[in-house]
């Protein structure tokens, strides 16, 4: 079923933390995420991508956060201890 297998792409795009939180608060199933060198986001912007029960925690399997200078250790591995 396509709909459950919603793939994102926003590498080397201007998102920020803000774009990320509308982004978790949307009702989409995105299964894979890509924001590689997405130079703007934080780690604010990962853990608001995950804030409450969204939608994004339930179906998110695959979260590419390569070459952000911006995001510590801290915000994965946070995530990977939350779930």
């Amino acid at each position: 079923d396509v709909y459950k297998r919603q793939r994102l792409n926003l590498a080397k795009a201007c998102i920020t933390d803000v774009g990320l939180a509308l982004l978790g608060a949307g009702d989409l199933p995105i299964v894979q995420l890509c924001i590689r060198k997405c130079e703007k986001v934080t780690d604010k912007g990962i853990k608001s991508l995950f804030h409450a029960d969204r939608k994004i925690c339930k179906t998110l399997s695959v979260l590419d956060v390569g070459y952000i200078p911006k995001i510590t250790d801290a915000a994965p591995l946070q995530l990977l201890l939350r779930h």
